[in-house]
């Protein structure tokens, strides 16, 4: 029939018109593979060019000119109908901050066993206190004026570049540049050194010193960086512990009798690295989820941090990014954390996973604890688990994940996981249906991996090899859900032990922070004493005291509590309110109490405003602090409540201390005005600081100068055409005007 003959036909162009572009396509490889093996580009291709960072945005300017131009002159020969289609995408390289020129600690510890020489009487330390041992100080506390450079900068400014350096930051650049250019016809030396010449004249016509050198500036150049390095040499130079703006320096000596400290205690591997590398992989028996990394080595060298709170204490680092089991281990650590959050639990509301959603989890537990109605009344009493890494028992780990196990209601034994990345953990029945970013496992591969994972704890001290038999180590990825597990199930079966003491208690931790609380009846006496009783117990050891939490060797201890009888809870201050019928919580800036109360020691420090790029950068990071605090805080919940006002204003101080023009800071808030009112009290604050004469500042009236400070005299009413100096300290001076305790609101 003609419809028979009419589909024969349709069918047959499809299939020419598929087969033609199948030819197409094939043609167009073809002829990129004979361009790129005569060219070394082939048209459509895209180069990315990296620029190194320059604060000056004209040096920014001439560089990337500079480097266009020579990029052009490399691409004389090639036809043009390729060099058009070529698309550039510049980037800027990331430069060495001061910290990372400066810290030296990988290389003591690399070299650990060798008994160092004492460095004590160095001129770093002049003015120091002697206390017992020998010493060590941190950047901000040197007394010696020949260091005033780097003791009042944040270690992670980038360090301004001087003419030499920019030239050769420049040169480097351009001949990595025409290396992957020019792969069939190299480089050689002869040729290179007469383009280098070039480039150099070029850039000193272009760039002016007096941009650059001569410019008024807190961060030290470069150059000044490595004469302090100089100095400073046989000193160990260490970052602080969760602070990256401050850096230690301290004696060898001590450095090397903490390590021992805190490692050596651990038994002697007996073996060689080639030996424990061939054990870990004749044990291995998972090549069907992940393979070995053959590359990979054992963690370490082992290395310390002196904590930013208490220098005379220090932290252990293993270092595992490295392992050859690592994407295993990884994968192990997403099923057991799938684990711990869906399974049914009593406490489920008791962890925290988000610090974020510490207010969410206190309305729920506040609902359920709430048993006496109206006359709730609420206690509260901070701890810190102890030795909740170091000091676990294998067992007891292995025991509490299987614990884990059982409670969760799964559907088969499998698990389809994520290779890299976050979560990505389904318990399926389906397999992974061809796609490689995922891999199944089961659960008792699981169980088999973790005891494994903690039967095999090689790390190197020094050039020794050491084996772990007690606790999680850390910086493994089996290490933060094996130690949750552990905290999970001791609170599930303190709830399951204790029912009448789980009705009117709670407890919100987060890894090893934690906050108790119970509730108590106003009318009635009796009810008070037993909920301090109840706190009380829960810190014992459960092995001497049924109502404790945790056995030994995890222990519970009493935080201290604040002046005002708040406590310091992760990022945040809580508080009871005047009937203590709830929590008050709010976010606590860390630099709070200098800024209040006249502290002398700052806890972090603040980036400043010349280490970073564009202004949109500035606005994005100060616009996300104030989410952070908004969100910690919540809305107010009366007309008189200010706490929002009291987390924005210490950071805003330091922000002007810093440098940060008043105008990004009030962008910031503009976008952040429509959430809460409060913000609007913020932005009149700056503004009454910023312009004396405006509306705002009317309630203000005139500023007072102190005379104390030569600021000079200014006759204009608006403080922009003051010189940059002279603006900043009136600005910081309006502002501590503002903001006194008893001042103007």
């Amino acid at each position: 029939t003609l419809e028979q003959i009419w589909r024969h036909r349709k069918q047959r162009w499809q299939q020419d018109k598929e087969n033609t572009e199948v030819r197409e396509k094939e043609t167009k490889k073809e002829l990129k593979k004979i361009l790129r093996t005569r060219y070394g580009v082939s048209p459509g291709d895209t180069q990315y060019i990296g620029i190194p960072y320059n604060p000056s945005e004209q040096q920014q300017r001439t560089m990337k000119q500079v480097i266009t131009k020579e990029w052009e002159k490399a691409y004389q020969t090639t036809p043009n109908f390729i060099t058009k289609t070529i698309k550039k995408r510049f980037h800027i390289k990331k430069n060495p901050t001061i910290g990372e020129i400066l810290i030296n600690m990988r290389k003591y510890a690399k070299n650990h066993g060798e008994k160092p020489t004492c460095m004590c009487k160095h001129e770093v330390f002049k003015g120091t206190k002697r206390t017992k041992g020998h010493l060590a100080i941190r950047a901000s506390e040197i007394q010696n004026k020949e260091y005033k450079d780097i003791r009042n900068i944040h270690f992670q400014t980038v360090p301004r570049p001087a003419t030499i350096h920019v030239i050769k930051d420049t040169t480097e650049t351009i001949r990595d540049m025409l290396r992957k250019i020019q792969k069939k016809n190299p480089i050689e030396n002869t040729q290179w050194k007469k383009t280098e010449r070039r480039i150099n004249k070029k850039l000193r016509q272009k760039i002016f010193i007096k941009t650059n050198d001569q410019c008024k500036s807190t961060v030290p150049t470069r150059r000044r960086v490595i004469q302090i390095k100089k100095k400073l040499q046989g000193l160990v130079i260490t970052n602080m512990d969760r602070h990256r703006g401050e850096i230690s320096i301290e004696c060898p000596c001590r450095y090397y009798a903490n390590l021992k400290k805190m490692f050596d205690n651990e038994d002697d591997a007996g073996k060689t690295e080639k030996e424990v590398k061939k054990q870990i992989k004749e044990n291995y028996k998972w090549q069907h989820i992940v393979r070995l990394k053959e590359s990979g080595e054992i963690p370490g060298p082992v290395y310390n941090l002196n904590k930013e709170k208490d220098i005379t204490r220090q932290r252990p680092v293993r270092p595992s990014f490295r392992t050859r089991n690592k994407t295993l281990l990884s994968i192990t650590a997403r099923v057991i954390n799938f684990w711990i959050n869906k399974a049914t639990l009593k406490t489920r509301n008791w962890h925290i996973d988000n610090v974020l959603k510490i207010k969410t989890h206190w309305q729920r537990e506040k609902t359920r604890i709430s048993i006496y109605g109206k006359n709730t009344r609420f206690l509260f009493k901070p701890g810190d688990i102890k030795d909740f890494f170091t000091t676990c028992e294998h067992t007891e780990a292995l025991q509490a994940v299987k614990y884990l196990r059982q409670r969760y209601k799964k559907k088969t034994n499998l698990y389809k996981v994520r290779k890299r990345g976050r979560n990505g953990v389904t318990n399926t029945t389906r397999g992974t249906l061809g796609d490689r970013r995922y891999t199944i496992i089961s659960g008792d591969e699981v169980m088999d991996i973790l005891q494994y994972a903690l039967e095999n704890q090689y790390y190197k001290l020094g050039k020794k090899i050491k084996q772990q038999k007690i606790g999680f180590p850390m910086g493994e990825a089996v290490a933060p859900p094996g130690a949750n597990s552990i905290a999970a199930t001791a609170m599930e079966q303190w709830a399951d032990q204790n029912p009448t003491e789980f009705q009117r208690t709670t407890i919100l931790r987060f890894v090893d922070d934690m906050i108790s609380v119970v509730a108590y009846d106003k009318t009635n006496k009796e009810t008070l004493e037993t909920g301090k009783k109840i706190l009380d117990e829960l810190y014992t050891n459960k092995r001497n005291n049924k109502k404790g939490v945790f056995k030994t060797p995890i222990r519970i201890i009493d935080e201290p509590v604040n002046k005002d009888g708040s406590s310091n809870f992760l990022e945040v201050e809580i508080n009871t309110t005047k009937k203590c019928d709830d929590l008050t919580i709010r976010y606590k800036y860390k630099n709070e109490e200098h800024f209040k109360h006249g502290e002398k020691r700052k806890l972090k420090l603040i980036v400043p405003y010349e280490s970073w790029g564009p202004t949109e950068r500035h606005q994005a990071k100060i616009v996300g602090k104030f989410l952070r605090m908004e969100i910690l805080t919540g809305q107010r919940q009366h007309k008189k409540d200010k706490r929002l006002t009291h987390a924005v204003i210490p950071y805003i101080e330091e922000c002007l201390e810093n440098g940060y023009p008043p105008q990004t800071i009030l962008k910031s808030i503009n976008k952040m005005e429509g959430h809460d009112h409060q913000w609007k009290t913020i932005k009149k604050k700056i503004t009454m600081a910023m312009y004396p004469h405006h509306p705002y500042g009317i309630r203000l009236g005139r500023p007072k100068f102190p005379k104390e400070k030569n600021l000079g005299t200014t006759t204009r009413t608006r403080l922009e055409r003051c010189k940059p100096d002279i603006r900043n300290k009136i600005l910081r001076y309006q502002w501590q005007l503002l903001n006194k305790p008893n001042g103007n609101e």
